[in-house]
């Protein structure tokens, strides 16, 4: 069974970057990324 997982994230996150690498050697395979400082249709509460 494959796990998918939705994160929002950004390029210079130091905390998506670690949480990516676990969810990885945790076997997930899918990892859906929606960049908040690039869309600013994601609502701010997301964003830092």
């Amino acid at each position: 069974m494959s796990q998918q997982v939705l994160m929002y994230t950004s390029a210079v996150c130091p905390y998506c970057i670690r949480a990516e690498q676990l969810l990885r050697r945790k076997g997930v395979e899918e990892i859906e990324k929606l960049r908040v400082d690039l869309d600013p249709s994601i609502p701010h509460c997301v964003s830092a």
